[in-house]
């Protein structure tokens, strides 16, 4: 008998033994409630029951999720040190982790046994918009900040350079730009309220299945943000663009894919995972299949297949 056989016979086996099979689906339920029919050939078996799905499980339910996510964060300079919108974010994540949908998908054919994971989690509008604001505190705290005492006291060195201070009728004139400038500020600040008070309301009126540009863009900062923490842990080799599609039952969603070298402790990992993005009601939701780079390509299919039938 091949090696290759022998390990597809033997994975199977432990399946068997450890009563996984009898849970098994050949469907999935991402985090909105679509269901994903991956076909008969396909087993899809509750993440907790398996052993990488069983660890995340456990962790969730005992581990310090917060504290954790946190450190990765401060480790990738994502926040400063000790920031309070490090905790902001990471207090909000790991809710929205609490609630995630964990699967193992597997396939036994060609001598060889594929399988990867599937994490779904559902983001709602309000969380999204605090993830966000947590990210563009941070930034404003990585940036240059001037001291009033600073500010002060260059004034101070101005006005000694400069000699004797500006003539009375000056520093009215002065106070009257000020004031001016103050009006004009005031004036803009209303008519920016007024006109993003337009835009919330036509938001409002759109297609809640739709995939908007701008929700997709905030997701990729997000992304952006993580990827950021991982540093030159994770090398891309190869990535797909996103592709907005709709399926045949009218659901919206935007797919792609990719394959990376996940390096630890001089140990390389040929990674593929595939990402989808739909909506449901007021959130978005992100379901991500992570598999090694042959699992990946084989299973990959059945993925889209799937998409292609799903309903909303």
């Amino acid at each position: 008998m091949k090696l290759k056989k022998w390990l597809a016979a033997s994975a199977a086996a432990m399946i068997l033994v450890s009563g996984a099979s009898a849970v098994s689906a050949a469907s999935i339920t991402t985090a909105g409630d679509q269901k994903l029919d991956l076909g008969s050939s396909i087993s899809v078996l509750p993440g907790e029951r398996t052993f990488f799905g069983g660890q995340f499980h456990d962790w969730l339910l005992t581990g310090n999720v917060e504290g954790t996510i946190q450190e990765i964060l401060a480790q990738g300079n994502v926040f400063p040190e000790n920031s309070v919108n490090n905790k902001q974010f990471a207090s909000v994540a790991a809710s929205i982790l609490k609630s995630a949908k964990v699967y193992q998908v597997c396939a036994s054919a060609n001598d060889t046994y594929y399988q990867g994971m599937v994490l779904s989690i559902a983001v709602s509008d309000n969380d999204m918009t605090k993830l966000l604001l947590a990210l563009n505190a941070a930034q404003a705290e990585a940036s240059p900040v001037i001291e009033p005492e600073t500010a002060a006291a260059a004034s101070a060195d101005n006005k000694v350079t400069e000699g004797k201070a500006a003539p009375a009728a000056e520093e009215t004139a002065a106070e009257g730009e000020t004031v001016k400038a103050a009006a004009t500020k005031a004036a803009t600040e209303k008519t920016v309220k007024a006109e993003a008070k337009k835009e919330t309301k036509k938001e409002a009126k759109e297609e809640k299945s739709e995939i908007k540009n701008s929700e997709i863009k905030n997701s990729g900062d997000v992304l952006d943000g993580m990827q950021t923490a991982w540093g030159k842990k994770v090398e891309i080799t190869e990535n797909s663009h996103w592709e907005d599609k709709v399926s045949k039952n009218g659901l919206s969603y935007r797919t792609g894919s990719v394959k990376a070298l996940v390096h630890k402790d001089g140990f390389v990992i040929p990674v593929f995972a595939k990402g989808i993005i739909t909506r449901s009601g007021t959130s978005t939701i992100y379901t991500v299949f992570v598999a090694d780079q042959a699992s990946g390509k084989y299973l990959d299919t059945f993925f889209d297949k799937a998409l292609e039938e799903a309903g909303k």
